[in-house]
């Protein structure tokens, strides 16, 4: 929980759109890779994506300002940096693992389209 809560206010975007997308991905992967489910897990994986970016940022500008603001010794700045940045690419871990899996269910949607477009024939896809 810590973990999570180092990556700020934008890993709760991440976790609902990331939640959804997989959903999606589920769906699509069950419904043997219907071309109108299909836009739907492309378009949710953006969102993920663009929240992860917005939320890394945000992080970011959270530990340049504090560091700007900070009285802390020159001997202690390096390790508040180092901590800010590791706390700031938190989110990327969160989204990259939702569009992992997600991406991994499309595969097998896609699998699956394919193989009712071409059959189960030796040699096709």
């Amino acid at each position: 929980m810590e973990w999570f809560r180092a990556g700020g206010w934008g890993m709760f975007p991440i976790l609902l759109v990331g939640l959804l997308n997989l959903g999606s991905s589920a769906y699509y992967a069950a419904a043997r890779g219907d071309v109108l489910v299909e836009g739907s897990h492309r378009a949710l994986g953006k969102a993920v994506w663009w929240f992860v970016a917005v939320a890394v940022a945000s992080d970011l500008i959270e530990v340049c300002s504090y560091l700007q603001k900070s009285e802390v010794p020159d001997a202690k700045l390096t390790r508040i940096l180092l901590q800010g940045l590791g706390e700031s690419l938190t989110p990327v871990v969160l989204g990259g693992a939702f569009l992992a899996l997600s991406w991994l269910l499309a595969a097998v949607g896609h699998r699956r389209a394919a193989r009712r477009v071409y059959g189960s024939q030796p040699g096709s896809c």
